[in-house]
Order: C-alpha cells, then structure tokens, then sequence
C-alpha cells in the first residue's frame, strides 16, 4: 500500500488535472498534461529530459462530467487517509496518502456507472491495493480500501482539513517531481494565505522564485514563478492534502505546456550563496535505490565561480567524495511496509569571510531500529588552499579539559541546575571528547554534541555558543586562526 519512504517520481499523475482551480472545466486533461512535449523552463532544459521523453500518446477526451475533488478518510485503528480524485468522463483516477508516511499511492480506473468506481493502483501487477466508492457531484461515499489481500476495509469519508488550525504556518523543504523524471526541490512559506519560496531542478544553477496565495480552507493554491531576471516562466496550481504533501499542475507562462506535480515534505532546500570573494556555493543532490524498499538521498556543496580554480576542483571533489555512503548492508530487513532510508543534507553557517566558508553536514538513517538515528557534523572550508578542516584541529593541547569546564558551566547557567544530571544529562559535568564538533558561525562557534553522547536520546544534540573571546585562548596561533578571529 503507502511506503514510509522513499519520495517516489510518481509517472503521470492525471488526478492533478483540476485541482488548482475553482471550476474543474477549464483545466487541461490528464492526458494533455501527460502529452506536453517541452521541458518547463529554459533555466531546466539543458539538464532535464526533454518532456515528449516522459509523455504518452494523446487520447481523444471521453464524454461526460469532469470532476476533481478531495478528502480524509479514517479506517479502524485510527488509519487516517487523504484523497485526491479526479474523474474525466468515464475515467477516474486518484493519488491516496496516509497521515504517517510522506509517499503515497497512485489509483487508476474506470467509472463502473454513473455513480460507483473502481481503482487499482499504478505499476504493481502482483496483488495490487484498490480503492472503490461512489462519486456524486464532488461527494465521495461508501469508499473501501484493499491492500490487495483480499480483505476489503470500510473508510468513513470526513472533511479534509489541509493545515492545523493551531499552526498558521511556516517553512517547509520538498521534493517531488514535474512530470515524469524532471525531479525538482522546493522550499515554500505559508503564512496564512500567502505562499512564498523557491525552487530548483536537479542540475540547475539558478533558482526560480514561488510566491502566491493558499486556501487554508480547501488547501487550494496558485503560485507564479520567475526566472533570475524577473520575467513569469510558469503557475503551479493545485491542492496541499497537507502541509508536506503536495499535488497539483506545472503550467507553462502561455498556457501551452502542462504537466503534472507532485511534492512531498523533507529537509530543507539551501539556497545558492553568494560568497564574498566572488563564486557561489549551489546544493548538489545525489539519490539512489541501493536495494529494493532501501533507498539513499544525499544533498551536497558544490562550488562554482571561485577565481581560484584549483583551490575550487580540490574542494569540489573532497565534497563529493565525502558525502556518506549508505551501504546494502543497511538494507537488510526493509519491506515495503517499513522501507530503509539514509538522508543527508547541509547548510551555511558562515559566509562572511573571503577565505573561510563555515557548513554544517546533517543526516538521518533508519534501518528497522525504534527510531531513526540522526547525526551533525562542521567543516570550514579553505577556499585559498582547497581543503576542507574541523575546527578541533585548530586547538591548543590541554584545551579539551577547559572546553569541557567551559560547556558545563554554560549548560548549567542555561538549565538551571547545580548539577547537570538534575537537567537529564548523564553525568554532573560533560566530557569534550579529543575531536569536538565546532560550528563556525559568523560571529561566534558551537559545540555541538552528538546522539548519546553526554545525554539521552530524547534530549537530541544538546549544543553550547562560544564567543571569540571564549575560544581564542584555547586555539593554536597561525594564519587559520587569525582568519577565523578577523
């Protein structure tokens, strides 16, 4: 039925064709959008596939009603499910979701009369799950769900409610896919009706600006995207089944192109940063399928523009190699029900400097265990000499010692306690170990420490500032240094 991971290219999704609008009528049909034949903008057409790549072959529109609608479903033992339909005459198909996963299932089938339907689901021939019901006007009823055991469950249709009333927005990272293969990476606000953000294909080096308006009712958006210089290159519009999962149209800035879009919740999208000394930094994605239900999505730095070229090559391909593998050792035990998955990502935390560009590197991995496990990791990178450092090998024998006096008495003043363990920690006093994780910040650095290593899981990575002042007599003397304090 719905795996937990990974985010799917899900091919031609054609219940998107109507749900970005008010009137279903005007929209472009499910097999327009998947028989347009041009990439979606000029900034994507050199590294994406061309659209008639991914299209299929056009069909006259079949007579009858055109309908696009959506809900909540609930089952027994609290299964909770989202529902997209659209049905174009005597077609009818519908992209399902559960509340627990951020993939869905795509459900394809026919109208069996003027009211019931059937659906199964889309490129699984071995026991598919099917969804059936009846479709009046934009009223669903009498829906059940079978995950192709045989064993049919009744679905009690209720109001579908897109955001948490108590939450009037914020910031999520997507990652979805524009027709069949054209993967893209966004990054949307909401705050209440507004939408705002930016987007990227795989391989591009510009971003494209997002910024529009949302239904918090119906979740119904539409959004206009620009290139760099300004000019509109495209709509998307559509319908949020929640606040990470995402279904709707690409539409081309004349109207001509259409394809389908689909976009589900996951880490943040950097931004491309401008360094100071000329060149940018641009995120990088790698993904792979390492074995069946086990997959691997990794988001790295990429350097562009340096006027130190060589400097610029050695960092490029110490980033690359260093992106953590994800092995089919991992994947031992995943199922479809209960995927492994390994996720890695990164962020600036310093850019100021003209020689010395701090990034912190992030990561999840899930293999069976009760939770995922998470970890942290700070380099600097030397953008004169190309190589990549951790700050640990700027400090002063001895200095661990006072950096573990100095984090103690911090993490006490902020906890309030005399005694770290009161607080939930481990011991009375943390231990800095022999090679710290040091964050370079603009204008100070963090401690960070990792999973399980001075304190309990659910405490996360407990973290301590520094300022310069604290940390400069703890650092060796020498030009790094003197960068770092500048």
């Amino acid at each position: 039925m719905i795996s937990p991971r990974p985010v799917p290219l899900i091919p031609a999704l054609a219940l998107l064709a109507a749900c970005g609008r008010a009137s279903p009528e005007p929209a472009p049909s499910a097999v327009q959008a998947a028989s347009a034949t041009a990439a979606p903008s000029a900034s994507a057409s050199a590294a994406a596939p061309s659209a008639s790549a991914s299209a299929v072959a056009s069909a006259p529109r079949p007579r009858g009603p055109r309908v696009s609608t959506a809900t909540a479903l609930r089952g027994k033992a609290d299964l909770a499910l989202r529902l997209a339909v659209e049905r174009d005459g005597d077609e009818i198909r519908g992209f399902l979701v559960a509340d627990t996963t951020d993939s869905g299932t795509h459900l394809s089938g026919t109208m069996l009369d003027e009211k019931r339907f059937r659906m199964t689901e889309v490129g699984k021939r071995k026991h598919p799950s099917s969804l059936e019901g009846e479709l009046v006007g934009v009223t669903l009823s009498k829906v059940s769900w079978d995950e192709g055991k045989g064993k049919p469950m009744a679905l009690k249709v209720a109001p579908l409610e897109p955001f948490r009333k108590d939450e009037p927005g914020g910031e999520i990272g997507y990652a979805g896919a524009i027709g069949e293969r054209l993967r893209i990476r966004v990054q949307l606000r909401r705050e209440g009706k507004a939408l705002s953000g930016y987007y990227r294909y795989a391989r591009s080096r510009e971003d494209l600006k997002l910024a529009g308006t949302v239904d918090p009712e119906s979740g119904r958006f539409d959004m206009a995207e620009t290139d760099a210089k300004g000019a509109v290159s495209g709509r998307m519009r559509g319908r949020f089944l929640r606040a990470g999962q995402i279904v709707g149209l690409w539409i081309s800035s004349d109207g001509a192109r259409t394809l389908p879009l689909w976009m589900s919740a996951t880490r943040p999208l950097p931004k491309i940063t401008e360094l100071p000394g000329g060149g940018k930094i641009l995120p990088r994605e790698r993904e792979s399928t390492v074995a069946p239900h086990c997959t691997s999505s990794i988001l790295f730095p990429e350097l562009d523009g340096l006027s130190n070229r060589k400097a610029q090559d050695a960092l490029n391909k110490e980033l690359n190699r260093a992106s953590s593998s994800f092995g089919k050792e991992s994947c031992e035990g995943a199922t479809a029900e209960r995927s492994h998955w390994f996720e890695e990502a990164f962020h600036v935390t310093s850019s100021r400097r003209k020689t010395l560009l701090g990034v912190a590197f992030s990561g999840s991995e899930y293999t069976g265990g009760a939770h995922p496990m998470s970890y942290q990791s700070c380099s600097v990178l030397d953008l004169e000499q190309g190589q990549r450092f951790d700050l640990s090998s700027l400090l002063e024998e001895g200095a661990h010692e006072k950096l573990s006096a100095l984090a103690s008495a911090k993490l006490r003043k902020e906890h309030r306690a005399q005694d770290l363990t009161e607080a939930g920690f481990f011991d009375s006093d943390v231990k800095v170990g022999k090679s710290p994780d040091l964050c370079l910040h603009d204008n100070h650095l963090t401690l960070v420490f990792s999973l399980y290593e001075v304190a309990p899981y659910a405490m996360g990575m407990p973290q301590v500032d520094l300022s310069f002042d604290e940390v400069r007599p703890l650092l060796k003397k020498g030009p790094r240094t003197d960068a770092l304090l500048r």
